[in-house]
């Protein structure tokens, strides 16, 4: 994505997609959003924060200075 405002569907990235096919279940899943492991990756606050400050020692800080207000006001 190039911009916050694309959006493209799970189904359409091969590597969000493959995970979605890795699960074995009897349940057919429609969407990466009904994945066991999404709201634990993807939503818990304590796991992004804990991402991102990996992403900023690898790659240096983001140029948006509202992402930092996030992550130190929202908890």
């Amino acid at each position: 994505m190039e911009t916050v405002e694309e959006c493209n569907c799970c189904k359409e990235n091969e590597m969000v997609w493959a995970k979605v096919q890795e699960l074995e279940s009897d349940t057919a899943i429609k969407c990466i959003t009904e994945h066991p492991g999404f709201r634990t990756v993807c939503l818990d606050i304590w796991v992004l924060q804990t991402a991102y400050f990996h992403y900023r020692q690898e790659h240096g800080h983001m140029a948006d200075a509202n992402v930092h207000r996030f992550f130190y006001y929202s908890t």
